[in-house]
């Protein structure tokens, strides 16, 4: 089975990069509010990925957040500018994921289609796409976990 490329990426200063293994992939829009302040667009689109694949180099210049007390997403950002760097939350017992912001990709790769857009309620502009819309708290972490049990089995299928 062909997997996806690894990938790389810096933050807006270039004091961060990330590394992502190779590793299946799912591509996300997030118009929550915090998403939309910390990207500084109407929604943020993210690749989330297993934690366990995510290489920090420089991580003590990466300053970690939990910007809310209901969602369990600790939000890391350069220290220099600022920049969204990479999250990480464990949302199913044992499995911890990583967020990664796609702005920062460039046009290195291919990145994979969006699925869907989530906290759609908090929607600054109206998607012109046809993905589906999950609006509010429990709908959205509802298929947010769907796509992460995705992402292992395709892990799994990978390593077959």
């Amino acid at each position: 089975m062909n997997c996806h490329p690894k990938l790389t990426y810096k933050c807006a200063c270039g004091a961060v990069k990330v590394q992502i293994k190779p590793s299946p992939l799912v591509r996300m829009f997030c118009h929550c509010s915090i998403c939309q302040k910390l990207s500084k667009q109407s929604y943020a689109d993210d690749i989330l990925v297993l934690a366990k694949d995510v290489i920090i180099e420089n991580p003590t210049a990466v300053s970690y957040k939990k910007h809310t007390t209901i969602f369990p997403l600790q939000r890391g950002e350069c220290q220099h500018c600022q920049s969204p760097v990479v999250a990480f939350s464990t949302l199913i017992p044992l499995v911890k994921i990583a967020v990664t912001p796609t702005q920062f990709y460039g046009h290195q790769v291919k990145l994979p289609k969006a699925v869907a857009h989530v906290f759609y309620d908090k929607k600054e502009k109206i998607g012109d796409d046809s993905l589906p819309k999950y609006s509010h708290y429990l709908s959205s972490q509802i298929i947010t976990v769907k796509f992460i049990l995705t992402i292992i089995i395709k892990k799994l299928l990978c390593k077959w």
